[in-house]
């Protein structure tokens, strides 16, 4: 009986065993899903972030960004799903749907980043064809050129990440030759403008500096490039900015100087149509010379300049044809041109000593012309030279003499080349009489 019993309670236990075993296999089968879940869980999650960052890097957030907020926000609630374990199937399911939605936003975005790059790239490159770099710079140009086409070779052939890098190395390289080549222009600028003089130290150094950049830039070394060549740049710019306050301070003097012999032969009276204009133009480009605008400033004085003196020189004109009416015995014509010039005094008196009584001064003979003699023996130079007594005794005088002179000069358009051997002459101003040329130690009667 007690076995019996025994073989019943085997059986009872065997029962037990066979029902337990579909438990047992749930949990041993468990750790394997949960395993293939995070996988999938983990893929998804890349093949989203991954999609994200494609869109990212070629500014679908940018070109589309409705677009971009829908697909974010699916790769947000996916990842907010993924804490939940409840909810990791369908984490999975929004990650892919983010990475779809980001993968179409790169498709809608490629084009448009990789047109705009090429846009950047052809600007500067018809800047620098349009300044002629291609005649000045043509290796360095060439060689952009080949990077730039290796980059939309490559955005054909789909393999973007190698293109953007291309593309932008072709930019900076295009950014280099456009630093450099202004700071080139700004040198040739200098240059031609005569400014070199100012500081012919700091004017080499730049030229060296642009040489550094483009060693830089054919050894690869495009950020060391781009540095000298903002370096030049700054260098010339601000030579140049000083370069015009000198200049313009110059054309000051200048200015001021002609505009002296204009009211000292009372152009403004004589010829008061012009020096209205011209002293206009001297106290505009003064006002731009206090606020440190040099470069316009010089060019007003520029003009000013010429308007004084051609003020002065229609006032000339009016003197010697009062002179020649004199010389011709027409005393009231004569007057009647000498007061429109509004001619000295003296002279004044001169005409009415010969009314009255017939009588004609003695003629103050000074000379035509004179020989230019070295700096070093006479100091000679326009402003000297017209300051002599034997010539107008009044160096304001000097542009008298200029202009009567250019056509002799190495230089016509730069008073201050003065070279010895030139035999200038002196035109007369006041209908004073000149004859023969200059001679040394000979006793002249100053012009009256």
């Amino acid at each position: 009986m007690s076995d019996g019993k025994i073989a019943k309670k085997g059986r009872i236990h065997e029962k037990k065993s066979y029902f337990l075993l579909p438990i047992l296999a749930f949990f041993v089968f468990l750790p394997s899903v949960w395993a293939q879940t995070a996988d999938d869980l983990s893929s998804a999650l890349a093949r989203a972030q991954e999609a994200r960052k494609k869109a990212m890097d070629f500014e679908g957030n940018l070109y589309f960004p409705s677009e971009w907020e829908a697909a974010e926000g699916l790769h947000i609630s996916a990842l907010l799903m993924s804490n939940n374990n409840r909810l990791i199937n369908e984490s999975i399911s929004t990650f892919i749907e983010a990475a779809d939605a980001f993968d179409r936003l790169s498709e809608l975005a490629i084009p448009l980043y990789a047109q705009a790059r090429e846009d950047e790239i052809m600007a500067i490159r018809d800047y620098l064809i349009t300044l002629e770099a291609r005649e000045e710079f043509p290796e360095y140009l060439l060689d952009a050129d080949r990077t730039a086409v290796q980059a939309f070779t490559l955005y054909e052939a789909k393999d973007f990440y190698s293109a953007r890098d291309s593309a932008a190395k072709a930019l900076k390289k295009y950014n280099v030759l456009e630093t450099a080549f202004n700071s080139w222009l700004l040198r040739v600028e200098i240059q031609d403008r005569g400014f070199k003089g100012f500081n012919p130290d700091t004017f080499e150094l730049g030229g060296e500096i642009i040489s550094g950049a483009m060693e830089a830039y054919m050894a690869g070394d495009l950020e060391a490039a781009l540095e000298k060549a903002e370096e030049a740049l700054s260098t010339y710019d601000l030579m140049l900015s000083t370069a015009w306050a000198s200049y313009a301070g110059l054309r000051s003097s200048l200015a001021e100087a002609e505009r002296l012999a204009a009211l000292d032969m009372k152009s403004d009276i004589a010829a008061k149509e012009f020096f209205k204009i011209a002293d206009s133009d001297y106290k505009a480009a003064l006002d731009l010379l206090e606020s440190k605008q040099y470069e316009d400033a010089a060019k007003l004085f520029i003009n000013a300049e010429a308007m004084f003196g051609i003020a002065g020189i229609t006032t000339l004109e009016k003197r010697r044809t009062a002179a020649e009416a004199f010389d011709e015995g027409d005393y009231d014509l004569s007057a009647g041109f000498a007061n429109e010039a509004a001619w000295l005094s003296k002279q004044s008196d001169v005409y009415v000593a010969i009314t009255a009584d017939g009588a004609i001064p003695s003629p103050n003979v000074l000379p035509a012309t004179y020989t230019v003699q070295s700096w070093s023996v006479s100091k000679d130079c326009f402003w000297n030279i017209a300051g002599q007594p034997w010539a107008y005794g009044n160096p304001h005088y000097w542009t008298a003499l200029y202009n009567a002179n250019k056509s002799k000069l190495p230089d016509p358009n730069n008073p201050d080349i003065l070279e010895p051997g030139i035999v200038l002459d002196i035109p007369s101003i006041q209908g004073e009489i000149r004859q023969g040329a200059w001679e040394s130690g000979k006793a002249y009667e100053p012009i009256r």
